[in-house]
Parts: structure tokens; sequence; C-alpha cells
């Protein structure tokens, strides 16, 4: 976007009528891994 101004309202707009959710516990990219790593490790 070349016009910092407009770029700025569009991000104003879009975090002002935002929904905020909370999430808890591990995230997938993390558990995914971990599984990866122990299936790695049983092959060697």
């Amino acid at each position: 976007m070349e016009d910092p101004t407009l770029a700025d309202a569009i991000l104003d707009r879009l975090v002002n009528n935002a929904h905020k959710i909370q999430l808890t516990g591990d995230s997938m990219r993390k558990v995914q891994g971990e599984q990866e790593l122990i299936i790695k490790s049983t092959k060697s």
C-alpha cells in the first residue's frame, strides 16, 4: 500500500472491530514437532 495514512486507517478499523480469542494449551506445531521427534528417535 503506497499511502501510509490509508493503511493506518484500515488497520485501525480492523483492530477496533476485532474479537479477542484467548487460546489455552499447547500449539499444534509444538505437539506435531514432539511427535516427529519421537518417531525419528524410534527409527534410529
